[in-house]
């Protein structure tokens, strides 16, 4: 079964989107530069940009699947192939992407306050922003170069992979929900899901549950930050949300129907 041609071509695709992606995080990074050098008043701090990554492959997942399978269906590629072939890229593309995401912290840090949220969590928010390498030039004016420890740079690398990861999955997976779904289905779901999650929810929750649930979502949170604190289990939950994510979609895209 070959899921090269499929993989080469959404590969191809992603790389487009992300490189329009980058290009605004870089610009947000050096106009930040440029505010910290240039205003006495502001620090140019940047947190957490890893996180928007992780938004932009759910988006990823989400939008790009309508196409991709109606042209692979009219070239008369399986569904099997085209979901292998479109996991692969996905897989490929976090991995690419939540390296990238590394090395520009390791390489920013060094000029601005930039921080991402496993460094933070793992110094308890009381780290430096140079959290990765530092550059100093020592006696006699030679360079020197402060790495941190290898192990802390792959726990972060692969706690962005993992999150990248099943994050476009879960974008695969609501991207083939909806492509199922009839018109009048999609409308309700599109108008109903936010309404309850920001209207009926809050409602209910301050009214009949007394702040009960939102107490829980926030237990459930600080759970899942410390399980992402301790590679084993980060590991072993992301992964199985993975496969979870990956079977639901399977199953849905193996009896999906092209569509006008």
């Amino acid at each position: 079964m070959n899921v090269k041609p499929i993989f080469r071509y959404q590969f191809r695709e992603y790389y487009k989107v992300f490189s329009v992606f980058y290009s605004v995080i870089y610009g947000m990074i050096v106009l930040s530069l440029i505010f910290k050098y240039t205003r006495s008043d502001t620090d140019g701090s940047i947190f957490g940009m890893e996180f928007s990554t992780v938004v932009c492959c759910f988006i990823i997942g989400l939008a790009m699947f309508k196409s991709t399978f109606r042209f692979c269906t009219a070239c008369g590629i399986s569904r099997r192939r085209l979901f292998l072939g479109l996991t692969a890229a996905l897989a490929v593309s976090a991995a690419a992407v939540s390296l990238l995401d590394i090395v520009n912290a390791a390489v920013f840090s060094n000029f601005i306050d930039y921080r991402t949220f496993y460094s933070s969590l793992s110094s308890g928010g009381s780290g430096s922003g140079r959290f990765f390498t530092s550059f100093s030039l020592g006696p006699a004016g030679k360079f020197s170069l402060h790495l941190m420890p290898l192990s802390l740079l792959l726990k972060n690398w692969l706690w962005c992979l993992l999150a990248d990861f099943c994050c476009a999955m879960l974008g695969l997976l609501v991207g083939v929900l909806y492509y199922r779904m009839s018109k009048p289905v999609k409308i309700l779901v599109s108008v109903g899901v936010p309404a309850a999650c920001f209207i009926l929810l809050p409602l209910l929750d301050a009214n009949v549950t007394h702040g009960k649930i939102f107490q829980s979502l926030a237990a459930a949170g600080v759970q899942w930050i410390q399980w992402g604190l301790n590679p084993g289990l980060d590991l072993l939950s992301r992964l199985a949300a993975a496969a979870l994510i990956a079977g639901g979609a399977w199953l849905l895209l193996r009896k999906a129907e092209v569509s006008q």
